[in-house]
Order: structure tokens, then C-alpha cells, then sequence
């Protein structure tokens, strides 16, 4: 039985942005460099199929952000070619 790591994507962010103030751009690559680690987990215990979700533009920086989720995805399915992978762009519900 896998053990269950507590709250694992929130974890990733918190780690990337603990020294960010709300008036500082977060560091997005090392978020989606967490979140890509977090994938490759996930992929070594047995998922294939994966889906991200981009964000809705509150803010200029979240451009770059949506742009990495599809980059990362991109280079999860570069590594393991037996990925199925989908990012949701959330623009239209908002």
C-alpha cells in the first residue's frame, strides 16, 4: 500500500512561494518544477493519464503560468510516452 502524502499540490506550492508577498510575481517555474516531480510520483506508481488546469487571467503573471502547464505536460509525455495528457483552459468559465 502506497502511503498517502499529505495535501501533495498544495505542499509544491508552498514551497515554491513561502518567501513571496502578495505584491511579488510568484516563482511559477519552480511551482510547475513541483509539480512536475509530482507528476513523475504519480506516474511511477501506475497513472498514465493526467489533467492540468490552467488559471483564469487575474493577474499578468498567470500567462506564463498557463503557458508552463502545458510545457510540463509536454515534458512528462517526452519522458513516458505511454502518458495521456490534457490541459483544461478554465478561460471560457470565467
Amino acid at each position: 500500500m502506497l502511503s498517502q502524502p499529505k495535501s501533495s499540490l498544495a505542499l509544491s506550492y508552498d514551497l515554491a512561494v513561502t518567501n513571496t508577498t502578495v505584491d511579488e510575481e510568484p516563482p511559477i517555474e519552480a511551482v510547475l518544477q513541483g509539480y512536475l516531480e509530482l507528476l513523475k510520483t504519480l506516474y511511477t506508481n501506475g497513472l498514465r493519464i493526467f489533467a492540468l488546469f490552467t488559471l483564469p487571467q487575474l493577474r499578468g503573471y498567470i500567462n506564463t503560468y498557463n503557458n508552463g502547464v502545458g510545457g510540463t505536460l509536454k515534458e512528462l509525455k517526452g519522458c513516458h510516452h505511454d502518458v495521456r495528457e490534457q490541459a483544461f483552459d478554465t478561460a471560457p468559465a470565467f
